[in-house]
């Protein structure tokens, strides 16, 4: 049985090479018009960026960011529903303990609570990313101590 197979490699490629040299050399002749058009069907990094289009999604109140309108889409696609916001307290907690690899004291936490302006998440995740507890946090796991 081994040796059966260990035949049917060299018969192939024979077959290939056969075939191949079978084949005429001439390649058929193409103009400069369907050679354009292929070239500029197949992907290049030089095209241009476009927007992609939205996807349609059922509960449109949840998106905020193009980004959401995608994720939600994947979601629903799933079967799946989007989790509830988490409370201001617990984002602070979250948002902290991600960038600096710390939770915030209770001061911040009740800071970031009260602050009822439009602007508060940004706020605490501008605070959180020009500490330089945050440079810290990442910069560990580019000097191998993580």
């Amino acid at each position: 049985m081994r040796m059966n197979k260990l035949l049917y490699l060299p018969l192939l490629l024979g077959f290939m090479a056969a075939t191949a040299f079978a084949v005429d050399d001439k390649p058929a002749p193409v103009d400069a018009k369907t050679l354009a058009a292929v070239a500029a069907k197949a992907w290049s990094p030089y095209q241009s960026v476009k927007r992609p289009e939205l996807p349609a999604v059922k509960q449109k109140a949840w998106v905020r960011t193009p980004v959401d309108a995608f994720v939600l889409a994947q979601l629903e696609a799933k079967g799946l529903k989007p989790s509830p916001d988490a409370d201001r307290g617990a984002y602070i907690r979250r948002a902290t303990l991600d960038a600096w690899g710390l939770l915030p004291t209770p001061e911040e936490v009740q800071a970031f609570v009260n602050d009822k302006s439009p602007d508060a998440y940004e706020k605490v995740v501008d605070k959180l990313l020009n500490d330089s507890r945050y440079g810290e946090r990442w910069g560990r796991h580019c000097c191998g101590r993580e």
